[in-house]
């Protein structure tokens, strides 16, 4: 009997490029969002207005609902973007645009898995 020998598969059959193609497409629909501003609401209610956000209190995000939404885990990763591109008075649209287009692909690759 011969051996049947098995054909390696190419990269379009890989889950490599399932990865890849969804990354692609994730930074090309939505990378236009970073030249974008914040929307009406975003620096009154949720960086200015909230004290908690503003004055880094991480304890105060996981305690209590601000405004009505109890969304601690948002607040945190807002809160680590927020501080790790500088802290400053008004944070830059770009940097909270960019994340959030990182957690897209990253729930977009979750899916996959």
């Amino acid at each position: 009997m011969a051996k049947q020998q098995l054909k390696k598969p190419s990269f379009f059959e890989t889950d490599r490029f399932a990865v890849a193609l969804i990354v692609v497409v994730c930074f090309i629909l939505y990378c236009q969002t970073t030249s974008f501003g914040f929307v009406w609401d975003d620096l009154r209610t949720h960086f200015v207005g909230n004290k908690d956000f503003r004055s880094g209190n991480f304890e105060g995000l996981w305690n209590k609902a601000y405004e009505g939404m109890y969304v601690p885990v948002s607040y945190t990763f807002w809160l680590v973007v927020y501080k790790l591109t500088g802290g400053v008075k008004i944070p830059i649209p770009f940097y909270m645009h960019f994340a959030n287009i990182a957690i897209h692909t990253i729930n977009c690759l979750l899916v996959l898995f």
